[in-house]
């Protein structure tokens, strides 16, 4: 069995390749190197010195990676590598990075201003007119021709299938890399379509099989009248197995009307081997620095209400933490610079007059974000009602065995598993607060919690489960079975 996963968003691909191949699947995980760095293999594993821009991975060839870290070969970039300072190759590299890096940007808010849909449509437009250009070069005369072979077929299956999305030369850019993709599909026994990438699935050829592979983008998206929504919902409709990582994204696939044969839950990809309980000296540096007896970690994307149906609500326990702050000074969170509302959150804290009890950092590589989990009396994640779920994030700082506070809809989570998280549940302000008091005032619940985390992760979240339940996902689909058979629960 050979899979091939597309689409490398938070590593979802690269992890879960790399739980298959430990269960002897011959599993291989495609990035884009041109895009967002937390979907680059080594923002996962790979530790190193220094500084590095998500919006701007550098060429990995010339970090000194501190653990020893190796890409392995089974985790390729669809683009193509790096090529040399000065040549032509080199110049499309970097004129494509740029674009990437404004349209990441505005899309995961490393820009302080809110999202502006005229710029996003702007950038876009850009990298349309952009390989609209350079495909007038006299070399490039194969390409034009492979170009237009291509979109006729694309758009004969499209309407063979009844389909009604019209695709145009320039909107094979806009769902990149459908040749290779395509290519691929040839090549495996299934792609597995990670996120917004599922929109090609409709397009890689009425043989192909695929499976896809939400992490909240069935929240919103397929629901879109947009080209790319309706073929994002065509896509999750016609997958023969539509895997759900978000709990609340079951009633996102009842809403688009997938058979329940067809769609089955399966919990974010997190290695337990690798994110557990153990001591850090960061923890004793945060406490000198900041005069800390308490620690906080909150890494959430600052997102306040302004994104209905996906904001994470961390305006909520920035409130706590002030009102946390009053009772016990020696208190310290660390938040992330990333979200939308960064300024929003920076200038409240200001305010509030607890600026100096928090510790900002840019989004920081895994191997860093599990020293700053094992370094905390807790997580906080999201507080929004209008989600209710969990992701890597979590997970992660569970499986560390750290007491974390969140939101979840327990009625939801209850199709999922069949032992409910060991989270500490807290909706409104209130709430938060009183979980922060309970963690740091009584030592003997905390730990109960934080042995609880662990061991439900172990049992219910575990990287055999996840790779086990792919595979087995894969043998109904390859056998032209569907998942009824299939436990819908973890």
């Amino acid at each position: 069995m050979k899979v091939a996963h597309v689409g490398n968003t938070a590593n979802n691909a690269y992890l879960n390749a790399k739980f298959l191949r430990r269960l002897d699947v011959e599993a291989d995980a495609y990035y884009a190197s041109a895009d967002f760095g937390m979907g680059h293999p080594e923002w996962e594993d790979a530790d190193f010195e220094g500084e590095t821009d998500p919006y701007n991975p550098p060429d990995w060839s010339t970090v000194r990676f501190t653990n020893g870290y190796a890409r392995p070969e089974w985790a390729m970039s669809i683009d193509g590598e790096a090529r040399p300072a000065g040549s032509a190759d080199a110049a499309v590299g970097a004129a494509k990075r740029r674009i990437s890096k404004s349209l990441t940007g505005l899309l995961y808010g490393h820009r302080r201003d809110p999202l502006s849909k005229a710029a996003l449509s702007l950038l876009l437009t850009a990298r349309k007119a952009y390989v609209g250009v350079k495909s007038l070069r006299a070399d490039r005369r194969a390409a034009r021709r492979d170009a237009a072979e291509l979109l006729a077929a694309v758009r004969g299956e499209l309407a063979g299938a009844g389909i009604d999305v019209d695709i145009g030369v320039g909107d094979l850019l806009g769902f990149r890399f459908v040749a290779e993709c395509r290519e691929l599909a040839a090549r495996y026994d299934i792609v597995q379509l990670y996120g917004s990438e599922a929109t090609k699935g409709p397009l890689l050829g009425p043989e192909a099989r695929y499976v896809t592979f939400e992490h909240g983008t069935m929240r919103l998206l397929p629901f879109a009248d947009t080209r790319e929504g309706r073929l994002l919902a065509e896509s999750y409709r016609r997958a023969p197995a539509a895997l759900i990582t978000n709990a609340d994204c079951l009633r996102a696939a009842e809403r688009l009307g997938l058979p329940p044969a067809r769609f089955r839950f399966i919990p974010h990809p997190v290695d337990e081997d690798k994110y557990t309980p153990a001591e850090t000296p960061l923890r004793a540096e945060l406490q000198e620095r900041f005069d800390a007896e308490h620690i906080f970690l909150l890494p959430t994307r600052h997102d306040w209400e302004w994104l209905r149906g996906d904001s994470k609500r961390v305006d909520k326990a920035l409130r706590a933490f002030v009102r946390f702050t009053a009772e016990r000074p020696k208190s310290l969170l660390i938040l992330c610079e990333w979200g939308h509302e960064v300024a929003k959150s920076k200038r409240f804290l200001s305010e509030n007059d607890v600026a100096d009890r928090v510790l900002w950092t840019k989004p920081v590589p895994k191997m860093r974000l599990l020293a700053m989990y094992r370094a905390s009396d807790a997580v906080l994640d999201q507080f929004s009602e209008s989600i209710g779920s969990f992701g890597a994030l979590t997970a992660e700082a569970l499986s560390c065995g750290k007491p974390v506070i969140t939101y979840l809809d327990r009625a939801i989570h209850d199709r999922c598993f069949v032992e409910q998280p060991p989270t500490l549940d807290a909706l409104a302000e209130d709430e938060i607060l009183e979980r922060m008091r309970r963690v740091v005032s009584d030592p003997a619940f905390a730990r109960k919690v934080s042995e609880d985390s662990r061991r439900w992760v172990e049992e219910h979240h575990g990287w055999r489960l996840v790779g086990e339940r792919l595979r087995s996902v894969y043998e109904r689909v390859l056998a032209g079975d569907d998942l009824a058979d299939m436990e819908e629960r973890v």
